[in-house]
């Protein structure tokens, strides 16, 4: 039947078409382990690290979402199914590493090493310290997608795809992130035991869950070195270089995620990390 006739409404009120609503209804789960560890200063070196493992599930993502992520949208795929969206939230991390600490490092006056120099080379070698943080994490969830094939059910949510088997990755690259050997059927329906996710049929919601997949892990390292020129008891110079993603590591961004359009499905244009920075910073203190 048209659309139109089909709408709730219809019979009491057949002027009125798509009705949207923003409201808090959502459950969230939240369970984790952590481990964290510290080297509290001691000879100069001090640092603290942790390890996160985690599972976070929600029904629904929010009105805003989130930026740098393969979301879900603010709405559900079925209207009158909020648990259908139930799965992994849209910032789910599984492993979450991150690593940061202090080194004065053993050189130059008064130190381990280089007790015996002369000023000058003091002033140039003795006294450094450096600081670093580490941080790791797994990939965020990633939901594959196919056109709205519910009959113009999906008045606001995004339309998922039918999912027959996991996927099975093989010479995975950031234009294949999906890999080889997998095949995505765009025949409606067709279920032949070789589709990893295919089109539902006309009419239908897609059988997929919410995170089936996973985007490319972040890695990132920051380091710092620094030193004090003394000038007199009081007074000295201190100069600081900082390096903001010191290894110039890419962390990519989410793949394009819809089959509906096999020439980008699995494409990765992005990145969430910027180029190694490099920062320079000369203070005077007196």
């Amino acid at each position: 039947a048209p659309l139109q006739t089909r709408r709730p409404l219809y019979g009491p009120l057949p002027l009125v078409t798509t009705i949207s609503g923003t409201d808090s209804s959502a459950t969230m789960d939240y369970h984790s382990l952590q481990i964290s560890g510290r080297k509290r200063l001691s000879r100069g070196l001090e640092f603290l690290t942790s390890y996160t493992l985690s599972k976070t599930l929600t029904d629904n993502l929010g009105y805003y979402g989130s930026g740098g992520v393969n979301n879900e949208g603010a709405y559900w795929q079925n209207a009158y199914d909020r648990r259908g969206n139930h799965g992994p939230a849209f910032f789910d991390a599984r492993h979450v590493v991150s690593l940061g600490g202090y080194y004065d490092l053993p050189f130059g006056k008064n130190k381990s090493w280089g007790r015996g120099w002369n000023r000058p080379l003091d002033m140039v070698l003795g006294g450094w310290n450096l600081n670093y943080i580490l941080s790791l994490h797994s990939g965020f969830p990633v939901t594959i997608q196919s056109n709205d094939r519910s009959g113009g059910q999906l008045a606001r949510g995004s339309s998922r795809a039918n999912r027959y088997r996991s996927l099975t990755y093989t010479d995975q690259t950031i234009d294949r992130w999906f890999g080889t050997g997998n095949t995505f059927c765009l025949q409606a329906g067709l279920n032949d035991g070789s589709c990893a996710y295919g089109e539902p049929v006309l009419g239908t919601f897609g059988s997929s869950g919410i995170g089936t997949e996973r985007a490319p892990d972040f890695r990132n390292f920051d380091l710092g070195f620094g030193k004090k020129f003394s000038l007199t008891e009081r007074n000295y110079f201190d100069l600081r270089v900082e390096l903001f993603n010191a290894f110039n590591h890419t962390s990519f961004g989410p793949p394009a995620r819809n089959i509906s359009a096999p020439a980008t499905f699995g494409f990765i244009t992005g990145t969430i990390t910027s180029p190694r920075n490099i920062e320079f910073a000369l203070k005077y203190y007196f």
